[in-house]
């Protein structure tokens, strides 16, 4: 029998008993959504946004780990990164479904991460956007927004010059 509990390795319960594991997959199951603080960037400062706008924070969790920061805009995520690989391990080894990790904690504890939105793949004007991050068990917490934004990388056209009356 093994026991695992805690933040602790696991531990044989009973002296002289071995056991061998392959291919093992954790599913995490954590109540608690990663917490998030120190926001800034031209993301959150700047209210027309144009080229490449970021955002930075640090976050926190008490579970598996912080994993990931989406940038949400409109509905739709427009950017996903992880926060922080550590080493590797803070990756999902089966993508499109529930994170499944190798080892019970893959995700660093606590992280500071800057999230980009490249604002020349949506159209000019008004968007809704938010910053979202999840940790390793797929709580989610909304680290900024959601806010209106107006995008703006279009060059205005030039109005057409006046005609003037010709002199007699």
């Amino acid at each position: 029998r093994l026991v695992c509990a805690g933040p602790r390795a696991c531990r044989r319960a009973a002296p002289g008993t071995t056991l061998h594991m392959r291919d093992v997959r954790v599913l995490l199951h954590d109540a608690h959504a990663p917490t998030v603080s120190a926001v800034q960037g031209d993301l959150a400062r700047k209210a027309v946004l144009s080229g490449t706008e970021r955002l930075s924070f640090a976050a926190a969790d008490r579970g598996g780990g912080v994993y990931r920061a989406l940038v949400v805009v409109d509905g739709r995520v427009r950017a996903a990164a992880a926060v922080d690989g550590n080493g590797g391990r803070c990756r999902d080894l089966v993508p499109g479904g529930l994170f499944e990790a190798a080892v019970r904690v893959p995700c660093r504890q606590s992280a500071s991460a800057t999230v980009a939105l490249d604002t020349r793949r949506l159209p000019d004007g008004r968007h809704t956007v938010s910053v979202l991050v999840d940790d390793a068990a797929g709580n989610v917490t909304t680290a900024y927004g959601p806010v209106t934004k107006t995008v703006a990388n279009r060059p205005r056209r030039p109005r057409p010059p006046v005609p003037r009356p010709r002199a007699p």
